[in-house]
C-alpha cells in the first residue's frame, strides 16, 4: 500500500483562493472560484459559511443557522417533525418525539471539505476570524470551527467550547493536513465509522461490518480500515467515473431546467390567450344574450296582445249585458206604468225569460272569471342551466429528451447504490 500511495496521489496544486484577487484569472479558474464560493456560502445567513455541520444530502450550513432552522421546524411543527434540506428540500430527520434543536445541530458531522477550503485562505492571509474586530496573527485552526485563531482568543476558544464536542485544533501551517476526528455510526453510537467496503463503497463501523457486510468477506476482501485504503481511493476507477458522470448529470439536469424554463414562458403565453379567448366567449355570449333578450321581449309583447285582447272581448260582452239589464229595467218599469194588464202579462214573461238568461250567463261568467296578470321569470336554476362560460383543460404529453447512458443502478463499478 506504501509503495502505491505516490503514484495515486493526484499531483500538487496551487491552493484556490476565494478572496485575494488574482493579476490573471482564466475562464475555467473563474469558474472554479465561482463554484468554491457556492459551496462556501451558507444560504441560511446568505455569508461565509462558519461552523459548518453537513447533512445527510452532502449540503453545509453553519451550525447556528441550523439550530434556528430547525427551532422554527419544531415551533411550527407540534406533532410529528419533518427536516428538510433548506437548499434541496430532501428530508433528512423526522421523529414523533420531542427534539432539541442544539443538540441536533452539534450531532451532526463536520463540514470536512468547507472547513478545508476555508482553511486555505486562511493560511494566506494569517488574520483571527474568531471575531469580526480582531486583526491579530492567527496561528492556530479550529476544523470544527473552520476559524483561525489567534494566541488569546485560542484560550477563549478552549473555555467557550463543550467537553462532550471534540475540537481538531492545529498549527495554522498544518490546517490542510488537520485529521478530522471519524464519524459516530447511528446504530452504535460509541463506535467510530472507521472501515470502508469497497463492494458496497461505503464507510461502516466495525460492529455494522462483520453483521451487514458479512458476504462481502466471501465476495470480496471485506471491509477494510480507511486508513488503509484512503491513499488508492482517489485513484480508483470508480472515483475516475465521478467527473463525467457528474458532467453528464449536470447536462441532464441543465436541459430538463432549460426545458421548464421554456415551459414556463409558453405558459405565460397561453394563459394570455386563455384571457383572450375568454373575452371572446363574453362578447359571444353578450350577443347570444342580447338575442334571447330580444325573443324574451317579443314573446312578451305577443301575448301581451293576445292576453288584452281577450279581455277586452269579456269586457265588450259584459258591458253589452250591462246595457241590456239596463235596458230590461226600464222596459219593466215602462211596463208597470204604461201597458194595459193584458199587454203587461205577455211582456212580462218575455221579459222575466231573457232576464233568466242573462244571469245563467252572468253567474257563468262569474264563476269561471280568472284575473290574468302577466309577468316575466327568469329560468328556473339559472346558475344550474349556465354553471360557467367555459372549462380549463391541463394537457400532459411526453417528450423525448433524449436517454442518457449513465446507469445509476446498483452495482459494483457504480458509486451510487
Amino acid at each position: 500500500m506504501a509503495s502505491k500511495k505516490p503514484k495515486d496521489e493526484p499531483p500538487k496544486e496551487e491552493p484556490v483562493n476565494i478572496v485575494a484577487e488574482e493579476p490573471e484569472i482564466t475562464d475555467t479558474e473563474a469558474d472554479d472560484k465561482a463554484k468554491v464560493v457556492d459551496i462556501l456560502l451558507c444560504i441560511l445567513c446568505d455569508k461565509q459559511i462558519r461552523v459548518p455541520k453537513c447533512l445527510p444530502c452532502l449540503h453545509s450550513f453553519c451550525e447556528p443557522c441550523l439550530t434556528k432552522y430547525v427551532e422554527k421546524i419544531i415551533k411550527d411543527s407540534p406533532g410529528k417533525i419533518e427536516i428538510h434540506c433548506p437548499e434541496c428540500k430532501m428530508m433528512v430527520f423526522q421523529t414523533l418525539g420531542k427534539l432539541n434543536a442544539k443538540s441536533y445541530a452539534e450531532n451532526l458531522p463536520i463540514g470536512t471539505v468547507c472547513s478545508t477550503l476555508l482553511c486555505e485562505p486562511a493560511i494566506e492571509q494569517k488574520v483571527c476570524h474568531f471575531n469580526d474586530g480582531c486583526t491579530r496573527e492567527a496561528v492556530k485552526w479550529c476544523g470544527y470551527c473552520a476559524n483561525a485563531l489567534c494566541f488569546d482568543h485560542m484560550d477563549l476558544h478552549r473555555q467557550l467550547t463543550t467537553m462532550k464536542i471534540y475540537h481538531p485544533t492545529t498549527d495554522l501551517q498544518d490546517a490542510t493536513k488537520l485529521r478530522f476526528p471519524y464519524q459516530k455510526c447511528v446504530h452504535h453510537p460509541k463506535e467510530d465509522m472507521a472501515y470502508f467496503c469497497p463492494r458496497d463503497w461505503t464507510t461502516t463501523c466495525n460492529i455494522c461490518g462483520k453483521i451487514q457486510h458479512r458476504t462481502c468477506y466471501f465476495l470480496n476482501k471485506g471491509v477494510l480500515q480507511i486508513s488503509e485504503v484512503a491513499p488508492e481511493i482517489k485513484g480508483n476507477h470508480t472515483t475516475k467515473e465521478l467527473d463525467p458522470k457528474l458532467d453528464f448529470l449536470e447536462t441532464e439536469s441543465q436541459e430538463l431546467s432549460d426545458d421548464r424554463k421554456r415551459n414556463l414562458q409558453r405558459l405565460d403565453e397561453q394563459l394570455q390567450m386563455g384571457k383572450d379567448n375568454i373575452s371572446i366567449f363574453r362578447k359571444v355570449m353578450d350577443e347570444y344574450l342580447d338575442e334571447i333578450e330580444q325573443n324574451l321581449n317579443g314573446e312578451l309583447e305577443s301575448k301581451y296582445e293576445k292576453v288584452k285582447s281577450d279581455l277586452e272581448n269579456e269586457k265588450m260582452i259584459i258591458d253589452t249585458r250591462l246595457r241590456t239589464v239596463k235596458y230590461y229595467k226600464l222596459m219593466l218599469e215602462a211596463i208597470h206604468s204604461k201597458s194595459t194588464s193584458l199587454q203587461s202579462v205577455t211582456e212580462l214573461a218575455k221579459l222575466r225569460e231573457q232576464t233568466e238568461n242573462i244571469n245563467c250567463d252572468i253567474q257563468q261568467r262569474k264563476r269561471t272569471l280568472k284575473r290574468t296578470n302577466l309577468s316575466v321569470q327568469p329560468v328556473h336554476d339559472l346558475e344550474k342551466a349556465l354553471p360557467k362560460m367555459g372549462s380549463v383543460h391541463i394537457k400532459e404529453f411526453g417528450r423525448n429528451l433524449g436517454l442518457g447512458h449513465w446507469s445509476l443502478r446498483r452495482s459494483k463499478s457504480t458509486l451510487y447504490n
